[in-house]
Order: C-alpha cells, then structure tokens, then sequence
C-alpha cells in the first residue's frame, strides 16, 4: 500500500483523487558531435518514453543542446511531434560546459 503524507497525517495513496492531472514534461536532448553515434539510441530510448509514459492530456516540450540549449518543440499535446523532430535531428556542434 502506498501511503502519502501532505501534512502530518498520513492517507492510503486509495484516498487520492484518481481524476486525470496534466504533466508537463521537459524533454533534454544533448546534440553535440559526440553524439553522433549515439544519437539515434537516445532518440529512439526518449520516444519510447514519450509513447509508453504520456497520457492524452500531458504535455512536453523538447530542449536540445550543443554549444547553446534551444527550445525545438514547444509545449504540445502531441508527443508525435517530438517524435517526428527527434527523427531529423543531426549531430552537431561541441559540448557546451560552461552557460
């Protein structure tokens, strides 16, 4: 039995509420030279997530970054989307270490 604590009190995880919450999801993806060749292992590992973890109402949105972070998706229900972006993304650029 899982048991969730809010306050001082602790309540059966039965006693929550079983409506439908939205999560937002950030997704990161680092797309630096390095990765060339394990790119296409963290998009297909990033995808099968996305397919097998979302629900109808979340929502993500994917980050890459290579010499500067950059919003690539913006915030969508759709986590085809992502898919379809991870799917073209190339490898490219250095690792950035300090932002």
């Amino acid at each position: 039995m899982i048991r969730i604590s809010p306050n001082t009190e602790p309540r059966p995880g039965s006693e929550l509420s079983s409506a439908p919450t939205t999560v937002r999801m950030l997704s990161t993806l680092l797309i630096s030279r390095s990765m060339r060749s394990r790119l296409e292992t963290a998009a297909k590992a990033a995808k099968k997530a996305l397919r097998e973890l979302s629900q109808d109402h979340d929502e993500f949105f994917l980050v890459e970054f290579n010499e500067r972070p950059r919003v690539t998706v913006k915030f969508t229900n759709n986590p085809n989307a992502i898919a379809k972006h991870l799917n073209a993304t190339i490898a490219l650029g250095r690792t950035s270490l300090l932002d």
